[in-house]
């Protein structure tokens, strides 16, 4: 009798089970139709001429409300796929750390499936390139390298692990898998290869081209650090081609603005210290931060993108002799519509700081009449690198 009990428990649990992979199969495919048409909608609103995105991406926002609806109706141990459909959600509007949350939370609940971990790891391995381009910002070297430690050991590590989860699976993407998880193995030669070959595969697809920009402009900054210029600059052309290609494939997509911008941000770093001519490259980053403006208007970033730069600017001016003061007006114009979009007040503390420490020894300016500064170059050389808490010097303005 007891066995018979045994017996038929174990067939009713087994029905259970079935019952529930059935349904959780059922809901993953419905789900999936969600994220595909989610996709399909926001790389389709991407391809358009440059515009503001925010009215397609509400469509995408919508979706995602009812599939949370739908999610708070369903048994815990069926949750994982409604939790992948809206990480993927986040992931195509490059919401990075609110995508990690709901893919993490996937897992959490059973959802161990390859597409969840391969998601996981671009998003993840975004948000540490993200980490990486703010340490620049770090001024102590010790201090970016422990940003930089702390980065390897939170991100880098887990990027890694789930990209090496997802990769071999039969995913629509599978040579882009490929690619990503060399690039974060240090590995750039099978990391281009496996771009291109991706590429190959679906010429239509701007995320291959992408992941060659990545890997090229690593490979440029790499040089640079090496002090092999002229490498580094025959990179930069590689870099600026895969920009435009970029730009034409997707022209409403933000990232390609933000990369953009930084891309010409760090090259007008090193024109500053490299003695060459600011102009045209200032040209470049402002007409980029007004194409990001367009497509992404509530971004907080092109006011402190346009700041730093005319901080650059206004200090090449006084090296050279020559008056920083209308630059240094267009920086504060910018630093004031910053203040007005709600950046962080000690961001702007940070940012006006710097721009003082661009120019200034004191935390007063002395400028002859005439605006030329024959003492240009001996300010900046004996100039403090510690932060200064003022205002923008007056006499700047």
């Amino acid at each position: 009798m007891a066995l018979l009990l045994v017996f038929v428990r174990g067939r009713v649990l087994a029905a259970r089970e079935r019952e529930r992979t059935n349904r959780q199969a059922a809901l993953s495919q419905q789900l999936g139709q969600d994220i595909t048409q989610m996709e399909l909608f926001m790389r389709a609103a991407y391809m358009l001429p440059a515009h503001d995105i925010r009215r397609e991406s509400a469509v995408v926002r919508d979706r995602m409300r009812r599939i949370t609806e739908q999610l708070n109706t369903l048994e815990a141990d069926l949750r994982g796929p409604a939790h992948y459909a809206l990480g993927r959600g986040h992931q195509v509007l490059q919401e990075y750390e609110e995508a990690r949350k709901q893919l993490e939370t996937s897992l959490s609940v059973g959802y161990d499936r390859p597409e969840v971990h391969y998601t996981l790891g671009l998003v993840l391995g975004q948000l540490y390139q993200k980490g990486i381009v703010e340490s620049r910002n770090e001024v102590d070297p010790q201090r970016r390298k422990k940003q930089r430690m702390k980065l390897d050991a939170e991100l880098l590590t887990a990027t890694r692990t789930h990209l090496e989860k997802s990769a071999g699976t039969q995913l629509d993407s599978a040579k882009l898998v490929e690619g990503w998880l060399h690039y974060y193995q240090d590995n750039e030669q099978k990391a281009r290869q496996a771009a291109q070959a991706a590429q190959a595969d679906a010429p239509w697809d701007y995320q291959p081209v992408l992941l060659q920009l990545t890997i090229a402009r690593r490979k440029a900054d790499s040089l640079y650090f090496q002090g092999k210029v002229s490498e580094a600059a025959t990179t930069d052309r590689q870099v600026e081609a895969l920009l435009d290609q970029l730009t034409e494939m997707a022209r409403s997509l933000p990232i390609v603005y933000y990369a953009r911008v930084g891309y010409l941000r760090d090259r007008l770093f090193q024109d500053l210290f490299e003695h060459r001519d600011m102009d045209s490259r200032v040209d470049s980053l402002m007409a980029a931060l007004d194409r990001l403006r367009v497509v992404s208007p509530h971004s907080t970033y092109v006011f402190t993108e346009k700041a730093a730069a005319y901080a650059y600017f206004a200090r090449q001016k006084l090296v050279r002799g020559e008056d920083p003061r209308p630059v240094a007006k267009q920086a504060e114009v910018a630093l004031a519509e910053a203040e007005q979009a709600g950046v962080p007040s000690g961001q702007l503390v940070i940012l006006r700081n710097t721009i003082n420490d661009s120019m200034l020894v004191e935390h007063q300016c002395r400028l002859p009449a005439r605006g030329i500064l024959p003492e240009a170059r001996l300010l900046v050389a004996n100039g403090s690198s510690q932060p200064m808490r003022s205002p923008l010097c007056p006499a700047l303005l």
